[in-house]
């Protein structure tokens, strides 16, 4: 059987970070065929099959269906992995390895790691399961990447490692004053200063901070909002941090969901606030510049993501955040230099030298 495939673990229809990123690339090889092992049917991403080569497989999520994840993978492993010259193994934490050590057991010749994360959750199962599988997984990898030298440093240690950027599609992003006013008019946000983060209701975004931050800026700023777009586990919690602090969803605090026009909400935003734990390469962030908003960062995030001259990294403290969120405005000249290494025009090239 030929090894003629590439086999990339790591797509979902959550539409984040990672997502985009195996998008972009997989894009930009229009040429390669290419299988996607998925816990759902990536809907999201069905053009990714117009080739006519590309297949999307899926398997039950193993936490959930530990038994019927063990046989569909197995299968899945004993009909096709040895179609495989390579698997892309994109990850956030190492808690499940299964598939990297499968592809080792069947001979797939590159086995490629790519981390997109400077940090992992601190749930205690995938602490265990990550420090349990850290010598099988160094054991198992023929290469090692990363969306940053912080990402590489935290998953790799001393070990050496390729820095794999990030891309954003700038006109997906750019800002556009048609959009803008679409949505703060159907949100009723014409006169507001609109304070805005785009990411994963994930405690790693540390959104309740942003939540206590924007209530001191209430204080002072009664014509404010906070727009937080996206999903996640944390809905429940943060919503009722938002009752707590006397705000009230929909009105004081919007949380819109996850959306397929990100353009019209960063448009709509005044500034962008991201005070997450840790970040790997964040393309919400490198978005939000793009767009040409002023940000306010955590400290505790690589300034490796800081493209504009608009951005501020300040410790979590949310008096110091509140005060940064006004007095700021989108300049015409923001980007530096150091933007033009995130540009997707630059994705064929750098996809085919690294999946050639």
């Amino acid at each position: 059987m030929n090894r003629d495939r590439m086999l990339v673990w790591g797509l979902s229809n959550n539409k984040a970070g990672t997502e985009k990123v195996i998008y972009n690339y997989c894009k930009a090889l229009p040429d390669r065929a290419i299988d996607f092992l998925c816990y759902d049917n990536p809907e999201s991403y069905s053009d990714l099959l117009d080739n006519g080569m590309n297949r999307f497989f899926t398997i039950p999520i193993k936490i959930q269906h530990p038994l019927q994840y063990e046989r569909a993978l197995r299968n899945f492993v004993n009909s096709h992995m040895r179609e495989y010259n390579a698997l892309w193994f994109n990850i956030n934490d190492i808690s499940n390895i299964d598939l990297l050590l499968h592809a080792k057991r069947c001979g797939v010749p590159r086995r490629i790691a790519h981390m997109h994360n400077a940090g992992m959750p601190s749930n205690p199962i995938t602490v265990a399961f990550s420090r349990l599988h850290e010598k099988a997984f160094s054991g198992a990898l023929t290469e090692r990447w990363a969306c940053s030298e912080s990402a590489g440093r935290f998953l790799y240690g001393d070990s050496s490692f390729t820095v794999v950027p990030n891309f954003v599609d700038s006109a997906k992003v750019v800002f556009s004053e048609e959009k803008r006013k679409l949505i703060r008019q159907k949100y009723c946000l014409e006169d507001k200063w609109v304070v805005g983060a785009v990411g994963r209701l994930e405690k790693q975004k540390n959104y309740g901070f942003l939540v206590d931050a924007f209530n001191r800026l209430r204080d002072v700023c009664s014509n404010s909002v906070l727009v937080i777009v996206g999903e996640g586990s944390m809905r429940k919690e943060l919503e009722e941090r938002i009752l707590a602090c006397n705000l009230k969803i929909g009105h004081d605090v919007i949380m819109p969901g996850s959306c397929s026009d990100i353009q019209a909400w960063y448009s709509a935003f005044d500034v962008a606030a991201y005070p997450s734990l840790y970040e790997g390469l964040s393309l919400s962030i490198l978005e939000a510049q793009f767009n040409g908003l002023p940000l306010v960062l955590s400290d505790g995030i690589s300034d490796e993501c800081k493209i504009s001259e608009q951005v501020s990294f300040e410790p979590l403290d949310d008096e110091i955040w509140a005060k940064r969120f006004v007095g700021v405005s989108r300049q015409t000249q923001h980007l530096t230099e150091k933007a033009n290494q995130f540009a997707i025009s630059n994705a064929p090239a750098i996809a085919k030298s690294l999946f050639s």
